[in-house]
């Protein structure tokens, strides 16, 4: 459901189905759901996940920290500073592990709010925690927008996995029409690094990627 390349009208149906099958579930298949959430990069989810991140720390701990750092995310200027004011006040355990993972993210979200072109910027900042998030707010506010598609091109060969993997992601998202260059990057990608680990821990979801675009162009 999160990767399906859906209509914006869809969106809220499916929101409702995940949350269901959320609470459904137990810790661990939990942990994975909020995961997935986050590529749904649908705001209407933001207060779902701050819901879960203010859990009293008896109920799933584990579980309040992925969900928080999956709302600082995808958290704009005002939803940045809503979680900094829930770190701020919190007085479990975890308010470190929730300072340490999400400074930068609500940093950068005050910082650049629902603008395009500054998290087109942000793709090529040092701090690999920024360039993530980038790749999640392009997802949110650039879907179909050919700028965005892209800048998010020209990091698929981003030297760090975790960056990759977003930007693959996010690439899927915002390309409702698919997109043949994406198409060739992934291929050269492949061409350029079978063989090496930095092609294999992406293999799979690179290339289903590619697969799904090249579908969609047709």
């Amino acid at each position: 459901l999160a990767q399906i390349n859906r209509s914006d009208a869809e969106t809220p149906k499916i929101r409702e189905v995940i949350v269901k099958i959320y609470e459904g579930q137990e810790t661990v298949q939990r942990m994975q759901i909020l995961r997935a959430m986050q590529h749904l990069y649908d705001p209407g989810l933001q207060p779902f996940l701050l819901g879960v991140a203010k859990a009293p720390e008896e109920e799933l701990p584990d579980i309040r920290v992925i969900a928080l750092n999956a709302y600082a995310m995808l958290a704009n200027k005002a939803e940045s500073a809503t979680a900094k004011v829930f770190i701020t006040g919190d007085k479990s355990p975890y308010k470190g592990t929730f300072e340490s993972q999400n400074a930068t993210l609500l940093k950068v979200g005050a910082e650049c709010d629902e603008a395009v072109a500054c998290w087109t910027k942000k793709l090529d900042d040092k701090d690999e925690n920024v360039v993530r998030k980038a790749a999640y707010m392009l997802a949110r506010v650039g879907r179909n927008k050919p700028d965005v598609i892209k800048a998010l091109v020209s990091k698929l060969d981003h030297p760090k996995e975790l960056v990759r993997g977003d930007v693959l992601s996010a690439r899927d998202y915002v390309a409702i029409s698919g997109s043949p260059e994406a198409v060739a990057k992934i291929e050269a990608l492949r061409k350029a690094e079978e063989g090496r680990g930095s092609w294999s821990h992406i293999k799979d979801r690179a290339l289903a990627t590619q697969a799904k675009l090249a579908a969609r162009g047709k």
